[in-house]
């Protein structure tokens, strides 16, 4: 009878570890299945339980380091290289799947994946590669934010900056999702991000993006103006602390947003951008918001300039059309306040005061 019992708790005790361990999987279609209906080998199915990640990092450090030194000694065929990154996008998207569990997550982020595969494969010289290591970062700052935001080096920051300014469309994307969950309430990378490249990424990269990434990156410089502005305001200390001011002062966000380069560069990503308006993207709203908060540090720089002339007049008779108001409506926009915003702008643009 005892052997029975203990037979019965040994087998509830491993399935209370499988169940614990099993990570979702997911088919070539993209659909989670139940991996008991596949016809999975033990190799596969131990590896979905209980992924080696520490051999993975192993295995991707190898290969890095070997197709690395093929492409600047070219002391083997390029071939070779091609294989071996072949090799480290198959493992990659593993990877990629198992930290989609956040006691996988945890394990790549304690054995210190970040540093050892994320920062180094982000100079690797293949898009392919590029990309998995753009994900993986998505993945992680999705399942163990926090933890994430603890642990990445913050030169990691410089790579991807580097790579949002490379021709690769589909690059370019990925390394923006990142930074549009690691930039905000973060004034110590922000301050990095200054430091390295200013504000002019920002507009110069606009001309290169399609529209769903324009959105993206007009949305996280609005979230970051109104971080800046909320904590600037903040003179009591009540929701900013020190340290973090000293960050938000150091970058001199605001005081930048005065200057005719900035105001000028937004100026063209708005007369670029506002009529790409669709129900899909809805770039407009994002653009009104941004106008509304940049009216006091660029006003005074728009006055006297054609262009500017000719952008407000035409958003303020796009304002007054029947079915873009019935639009901004279904949006929870107030039309009447946008209408008040747009012709403020006007009337201050018509007309120009003689500082002589």
């Amino acid at each position: 009878m005892s052997r029975l019992v203990n037979l019965l708790c040994a087998t509830v005790l491993l399935l209370n570890y499988v169940a614990s361990e099993i990570t979702e999987d997911i088919s070539e279609t993209g659909q989670p299945y139940d991996i008991s209906e596949q016809d999975l080998s033990e190799q596969e199915l131990m590896r979905t339980i209980n992924p080696d990640i520490e051999k993975a990092l192993v295995t991707l450090e190898n290969l890095a380091a070997a197709s690395d030194k093929i492409i600047r000694f070219e002391d083997a065929p390029l071939a070779d290289a091609k294989k071996m990154f072949s090799e480290m996008v198959e493992i990659l998207d593993n990877m990629i799947e198992a930290v989609k569990n956040s006691n996988n997550a945890y394990k790549f982020l304690k054995a210190k994946g970040l540093d050892r595969i994320v920062a180094q494969n982000l100079k690797a010289e293949n898009a392919a590669v590029k990309a998995r290591i753009l994900i993986l970062l998505k993945v992680l700052f999705d399942v163990a934010p926090t933890t994430t935001t603890a642990l990445i080096p913050i030169t990691i920051v410089d790579r991807l900056l580097d790579v949002f300014e490379q021709d690769n469309l589909g690059l370019k994307a990925h390394a923006l999702d990142v930074l549009y969950v690691w930039l905000p309430d973060n004034p110590r990378v922000q301050a990095r991000v200054m430091k390295i490249k200013g504000l002019a990424p920002f507009y110069e990269q606009v001309g290169k993006l399609d529209t769903s990434v324009i959105k993206t990156l007009l949305d996280l410089f609005n979230m970051i103006l109104k971080e800046h502005v909320t904590a600037r305001n903040d003179v009591q200390r009540t929701i900013v602390d020190n340290d973090k001011m000293k960050f938000y002062t150091r970058i001199g966000l605001l005081e930048h947003m005065a200057t005719p380069t900035v105001c000028n560069g937004l100026l063209n990503i708005f007369s670029k951008t506002w009529s790409y308006n669709t129900p899909d993207n809805n770039i407009i709203v994002t653009v009104f918001d941004m106008i509304k908060n940049i009216k006091q540090f660029c006003l005074k720089n728009y006055r006297g300039k054609p262009k500017a002339k000719k952008l407000f007049s035409a958003l303020q008779e796009y304002v007054k059309e029947p079915e873009n108001i019935e639009y901004f409506q279904s949006k929870g926009l107030n039309v009447t306040d946008i209408s008040l915003m747009i012709e403020d702008y006007v009337d201050k643009l018509r007309y120009v005061k003689d500082e002589m």
